[in-house]
């Protein structure tokens, strides 16, 4: 016979003719019935082997029936019934000679034909019939269990597969604590090998003592608990969850463990918390040779991984240039975490930079807060305005920084991070390390690679490029035609000194496009003298000149306290002799802003 491409559930079909129960049906069936009874596929194939069957007569049925005619003949059997219980004769043979039973196997139309070919030496009485349908209702039987065994074995692979290949660990833990299953993530994480531990209790393959012992007895489970262990052999730190599984009279026969690393847990929350930097070197304006020298100096430091310390006056664009620095680094697709040290209170600066245990201190989150900079964990932090950190929290990162781990408030474990510190200050660390105000130690770890950015005033020739980006992004944004810059405009925008940087002319040119309406503009002198309040305006105002109310003579205090303190609001409210909560509220009163960050959707140094 022709070897031919079978079904592929033929070899379930197979499996089931060669069980102990068919093969002994049929051979009571041939006996009694004193016929050769084998099965064909719907193709007219012998499913079982022609030296199983054996028999002379098979070479003349074959011959004056072969494969193609049989095939033919289940076609119309298929057609004419539904397939179960149906009796036929055979082409060229008597009924009495040679029988069929066809028999469907599943709901897709399978069929499997029962042969039964009379020897000649059989009684007038011995008719195969009544056996075929004996038989069929076995192999009825036999097939449809074979096929439904096989199909759950295909269920029981596939659901192997989907566990042992999902992204978090997962453990199934019987009475006892015994293992009964352990995907190959667990086995990562958790540093055992699946396959070996399974029937092993958890205290033989760990070396601490696991959280699910109270589940069997209360059933109770959690989702989502912060684990941090830390054990002689391994320091994990994963979000867990267990799920009691329990039978019909409540009891629990099993606790269904899943768990994964909380870093991967950062990242994903990273991703879709804006954790991540905006700005890339094509963001800086400006073709100055001092602002080259930044940026040539920042690209190489961006190779690196040493930490970096970014100095220049308050909105020179510190944060962008951190910001270029992280996408230019291997660290591009990790955390990108801005902190402003000024504007932390400083009852929970080290609550917010490191996180505390639950229940640490009065107000404390009950499930405890990881910090800054575990959110931080594979990326950047960028610590704006570094010099304001009280002492006690200096010497409480310099330890974060040499042993790469936060402890919390509260705990006593650490846990390991791997950031990057780029640091920027507006105020001259050496002099505040001389003054004992800032620690030396911190500073020469912070200190690895020091950037200078100019200000503005010292790289004039970027003044137009500026105005020129800052004019047509305002434009745009409020819909409005982009007016020209008279010469004589640029060349009084040039003499400005420009004290607050490139902050202070995006506000300018923020100012005239507003009352702009496309027609050219060709001095911004009053714009200008309005934008620069002098201190000496405040001291002629004091000595005879016009006078002013005393809320007119508050906020020009304040304002020339903030260009005299180049916008630092601390070194503002020494110069005030106020506190820092009070100078808020009087800059809120007076209407005056301060932007410490950049601006969202800014592409450009502030």
């Amino acid at each position: 016979m022709a070897t031919v491409a079978l079904d592929p559930d033929i070899a379930t079909l197979e499996s089931a003719l060669a069980s102990s129960r068919w093969r002994e049906a049929r051979r009571l069936a041939a006996r009694e019935a004193n016929a050769c009874v084998f099965t064909l596929d719907r193709s007219g194939h012998v499913l079982e082997g022609r030296a199983q069957i054996g028999d002379a007569a098979l070479d003349a049925f074959f011959a004056r029936c072969p494969s193609a005619r049989l095939a033919a003949l289940a076609e119309a059997a298929t057609v004419s019934s539904d397939g179960r219980c149906v009796t036929f004769a055979l082409p060229d043979f008597d009924a009495a000679i040679a029988q069929a039973f066809a028999l469907r196997v599943d709901a897709h139309g399978r069929r499997v034909f029962l042969v039964a070919l009379r020897l000649h030496d059989a009684a007038e009485n011995a008719t195969p019939a009544p056996w075929i349908a004996l038989l069929g209702a076995t192999l009825d039987v036999l097939l449809h269990s074979a096929f439904d065994l096989a199909a759950y074995d295909t269920l029981v692979e596939e659901q192997r597969a989907i566990i042992d290949h999902i992204g978090d660990g997962l453990m199934v833990i019987g009475q006892g604590h015994v293992l009964r299953h352990v995907n190959s993530v667990a086995g990562r994480i958790l540093g055992i090998d699946p396959k070996t531990s399974i029937g092993k209790t958890l205290n033989e393959v760990i070396d601490f003592e696991p959280i699910v012992g109270p589940i069997y007895r209360t059933g109770v489970g959690y989702v989502d608990r912060e684990l941090i262990i830390d054990s002689p052999a391994r320091h994990l730190h994963l979000l867990d969850t267990a799920i009691p599984i329990k039978n019909r009279c409540g009891e629990v026969v099993s606790v269904v463990n899943t768990f994964r690393e909380m870093r991967r847990v950062r990242k994903m929350a990273g991703r879709y918390a804006g954790n991540h930097a905006r700005f890339t070197f094509d963001s800086v304006i400006g073709s100055s040779a001092a602002l080259k020298r930044a940026v040539d100096s920042a690209k190489k430091a961006a190779r690196g991984a040493s930490n970096v310390l970014l100095s220049g006056e308050s909105g020179v664009g510190k944060e962008v240039f951190a910001q270029a620095i992280h996408n230019a680094s291997a660290r591009a697709a990790q955390p990108f975490i801005a902190i402003n040290c000024a504007a932390l209170p400083h009852a929970l600066i080290e609550s917010e930079l490191f996180g505390h245990a639950p229940g640490s201190f009065t107000g404390a989150a009950r499930e405890g807060r990881p910090g800054k900079f575990e959110s931080a964990d594979g990326g950047t932090v960028f610590l704006d305005e570094i010099s304001e950190l009280p002492i006690d929290v200096q010497a409480k990162l310099l330890r974060v920084l040499q042993e790469r781990e936060v402890t919390r408030i509260g705990d006593t474990r650490g846990i390991p991070v791997d950031v990057r510190i780029i640091c920027a200050s507006n105020r001259d660390l050496a002099s505040m390390v001389l003054a004992k105000t800032f620690r030396e130690d911190l500073y020469y770890r912070c200190n690895v690679i020091e950037i200078t950015i100019a200000p503005l005033r010292e790289r004039r020739e970027d003044i137009r490029a500026m105005a020129a980006f800052f004019l047509d992004r305002y434009c745009t944004r409020m819909h409005k035609p982009t007016p020209e810059i008279a010469e004589q405009a640029l060349r009084q925008l040039e003499a400005h000194d420009w004290p607050g940087n490139v902050r202070e002319i995006e506000n300018l040119v923020e100012k005239i496009v507003n009352f702009n309406e496309g027609e050219r503009i060709a001095d911004v002198s009053a714009l200008l003298g309005a934008a620069s309040v002098a201190p000496a305006r405040g001291e002629s105002a004091g000595r005879g000149g016009e006078p002013v109310s005393l809320k007119e003579a508050e906020r020009i205090a304040i304002q020339a306290a903030l260009e005299a303190s180049r916008f630092n609001v601390t070194h503002c409210a020494k110069l005030l002799q106020v506190s820092k909560p009070a100078l808020y509220a009087k800059m809120k009163r007076h209407g005056i802003r301060i932007e410490r960050g950049i601006r969202q959707g800014a592409d450009i140094l502030d």
